[in-house]
């Protein structure tokens, strides 16, 4: 996805998905199950595929309430979010990534927390929340930096170079 590789990563998600089917589910796979799920809905909202980033989400919704486990209420929220901003309402949106990030940095998943920043900078952006989204930037560059991610540090400066100007 971050490599503008979306078709790729579409095609990758569904192999990987129709792979655990098959599988008997463990933690991990399960983990990754969740965060295929996730990837799809924001691969499908990217591509302008409502249709199938609301199978993703109702997917989502599902393992969520089966499970009740707040990292993956996380997940869900942080990809409504992404749903909301592409075709809802962009102050829903924003709440719901603003509660996914902090959840997320609260229990130490530290970089996607970073990742979600950086999508709240942009929407605050947006929405013209300037302050709110420079400090979202900052934090998200911030967290990239001591993690040495260097191509997300390159993408944070260029989206701060571009609220700048």
């Amino acid at each position: 996805v971050e490599q503008n590789r979306i078709k790729e990563a579409s095609e990758y998600v569904e192999k990987i998905l129709a792979k655990i089917k098959g599988l008997i589910i463990n933690a991990e796979i399960f983990s990754g199950y969740v965060e295929m799920l996730y990837y799809g809905s924001l691969i499908n909202i990217i591509l302008d595929n409502r249709e199938k980033a609301e199978g993703y989400l109702k997917s989502l919704e599902e393992v969520s309430s089966q499970f009740n486990e707040d990292w993956i209420t996380n997940y869900l929220k942080a990809s409504k979010s992404r749903f909301e901003e592409k075709f809802g309402e962009l102050k829903e949106a924003i709440e719901l990534m603003r509660e996914a990030r902090d959840a997320f940095s609260r229990s130490g998943y530290k970089l996607l927390a970073a990742q979600l920043s950086y999508e709240l900078a942009r929407m605050y952006h947006k929405n013209e929340e300037w302050e709110k989204s420079s400090a979202a930037i900052e934090d998200a560059l911030s967290i990239f930096d001591k993690l040495n991610c260097t191509p997300f540090v390159e993408k944070c400066l260029r989206l701060k170079e571009m609220l700048n100007a």
